[in-house]
């Protein structure tokens, strides 16, 4: 009952944080910044505040900008609402809907899985890049670390949080899936940012195919420099036995692949194919 009423209290600390934080940080900067600057950056520190406590959901916390401005006019609400509709917006959640699709049907973990299977049980060879490339950063986390802590479970490293077999593998997935993520445009929000603003500055259309390109060879290096680190990682094991079987073990248990899952599959790779062969048919749009 107690751990219960201070959860309830310190939920409701957290929320009242967020209005807190915006009126205080009126109340210093206002007389630099003038209100309306005073009042945008209040509302960053009330948003930032919410992101990191979670005291509400994550799309309350996005809607946090319309409040504000419903209250005390700060900009035409026009501007604002059409931020919420922007390209980039709107791309971003359509690539949401896909990897959505992926959890519902377990098409994620069966990608997982089978990509394990294939690359082995090498302590060194856990490397998210490739998925990551294609998929956000935070998705492919999702995806792999999951699997590689019930195979952790299995041999025997119950506690994950003092496993030294642990660090290795989901270092390198944590690391692989960074690397990936500028490999191409679909690797994360932030690239999809550089280029909206890349195409303000320059007035045209910047390709997918046109990062994957100029990105690659900075690719390569680091991930060779990651892959260098890892391999002079030290370890308890070079290998860890079982797990191979385990893998092609659950694999088998999830059966054929269901039709919703092939669905899912055709879905992500046809927008991935359609958004790098654009150049192909951008100029019959």
């Amino acid at each position: 009952m107690y751990g219960s009423k201070r959860k309830r209290r310190l939920h409701s600390v957290a929320v009242l944080l967020g209005p807190l934080s915006f009126g205080l940080t009126i109340l210093l900067l206002e007389w630099f910044f003038g209100f309306k600057a005073a009042a945008a950056l209040g509302t960053t520190v009330w948003m930032a505040l919410w992101w990191i406590l979670r005291p509400v959901n994550i799309s309350v916390t996005a809607f946090v900008p319309i409040g504000v401005n419903a209250l005390f006019d700060l900009i035409p609400m026009q501007h604002v609402i059409s931020q919420y509709f922007s390209e980039i917006i709107v791309l971003l959640f359509g690539a949401d809907l896909v990897c959505l699709t992926w959890a519902t049907t377990g098409l994620d973990k069966r990608l997982a899985i089978k990509t394990l299977c294939c690359i082995g049980t090498s302590l060194r060879q856990q490397v998210a890049t490739v998925l990551s490339i294609f998929l956000p950063n935070v998705v492919v986390c999702t995806i792999l670390v999951p699997v590689a802590v019930s195979m952790l479970q299995f041999i025997g490293e119950e506690n994950i949080k003092n496993s030294k077999l642990a660090v290795p593998i989901l270092l390198a997935i944590v690391w692989g899936a960074g690397i990936g993520g500028f490999g191409s445009p679909l690797g994360g929000a932030a690239n999809l940012v550089a280029i909206s603003y890349l195409e303000k500055l320059t007035g045209q259309e910047f390709m997918y195919i046109d990062w994957v390109v100029r990105f690659l060879p900075l690719l390569v290096l680091v991930l060779l420099l990651n892959l260098f680190f890892l391999f002079h990682l030290p370890v308890p094991v070079k290998r860890l036995a079982g797990t191979s079987e385990y893998f092609k073990e659950m694999y088998a248990q999830l059966g054929t692949i269901r039709l919703g899952e092939k669905i899912s599959l055709v879905l992500f790779v046809a927008a991935t194919l359609l958004a790098f062969i654009r150049p192909l048919y951008a100029g019959r749009l």
